[in-house]
């Protein structure tokens, strides 16, 4: 049973995903005025694969055979080309308000494929609903930064939220379900090349190269911090979690994120914090407590069921 209960290790990878991805919205934030959508992200994986590749390689790791190359490319396309590069691209089109609310439907996607693609996988009803709570809570804190006008633009950036979501969810999915014979960091590595590869090819043909400021000091350390935290700690983190545990459990993230984006805003550009700021969170934290309590409560009937088996 790979639903574990949380170790310091796990603990520690599950925390310090949390912090790193909710604080990248507003590295993508400060980075977009910049370069485009696909260009950003693309420049940004691409240079954290060359890192971490490179830094494999020199320390004897091998490279991936070609069954396995087509498995992380398949897979990085998923996450990165469709869940970063859409994700970025819709932005343009829509608030940051109807964007957490979106992005918080991706824990209940995830288990939804959980169900349909995985091998026994157990959600009950008390995990839907403490995925539920949490929803709420984004939706209440992102509420009053809400305004977008219902209009074409809109129903674009909508539909590519809404397929941004569903990219990185299968993609979430199939990690778990994907056997790979490569060392995991050259894997990372070798992934983010391939994929930030196409996001610059899809950039250079789709996106307009003009119209934005000039690159300067704020850009190179936004964009290092994307590379260094986001990309490399960020995705070995989950990797790491999601061999190790249910995606649904992992997916809870998601939630914690726009908490720590909204306390990062604060903390940095002076963005306001409210009472109904205060009050959302609460009510997502209690909804990633419940889900998280109940993936524990499951693992430990399993885990007794196994002793008496035993």
């Amino acid at each position: 049973m790979e639903n574990k209960s949380l170790s310091p290790a796990l603990a520690g990878a599950f925390i310090a995903l949390c912090f790193v991805w909710g604080t990248t919205y507003l590295g993508i934030k400060l980075c977009i005025v910049y370069l485009p959508a696909f260009m950003l992200s693309g420049i940004r994986h691409l240079t954290a694969g060359l890192i971490l590749t490179a830094i494999f390689l020199i320390r004897g790791a091998k490279l991936p055979d070609w069954k396995d190359l087509k498995k992380l490319f398949f897979i990085g396309c998923l996450l990165i080309v469709g869940g970063n590069g859409l994700i970025c691209t819709a932005e343009k089109y829509i608030s940051s308000g109807f964007t957490a609310v979106l992005s918080g439907l991706t824990p209940l996607y995830i288990t939804l494929l959980s169900l349909i693609l995985l091998k026994n996988t157990k959600i009950t009803v008390v995990t839907v609903a403490g995925m539920l709570i949490s929803f709420l809570g984004v939706v209440i804190l992102s509420y009053p930064n809400m305004h977008d006008s219902l209009d074409a633009l809109f129903y674009k950036g909508f539909c590519l939220i809404i397929l941004a979501n569903l990219f990185w969810s299968l993609g979430s999915v199939m990690i778990k379900r994907t056997v790979l014979k490569v060392d995991t960091f050259l894997g990372l590595g070798v992934q983010m090349l391939m994929a930030g590869g196409v996001s610059i090819v899809i950039s250079l043909v789709f996106e307009d190269q003009k119209g934005f400021k000039p690159l300067d000091v704020h850009f190179f350390s936004a964009m290092a911090y994307l590379i260094v935290a986001g990309s490399i700690v960020g995705y070995f983190c989950y990797f790491y979690l999601l061999k190790r545990m249910v995606p649904a459990r992992v997916s809870v993230h998601n939630y914690i994120n726009t908490v720590v984006a909204v306390l990062a805003g604060w903390l940095v550009v002076n963005e306001k914090v409210s009472f109904n700021s205060l009050f959302a969170m609460g009510v997502i934290l209690t909804g990633v407590l419940i889900v998280n309590y109940e993936f524990g409560r499951i693992n430990a009937a399993v885990n007794n069921k196994e002793l008496i088996k035993g």
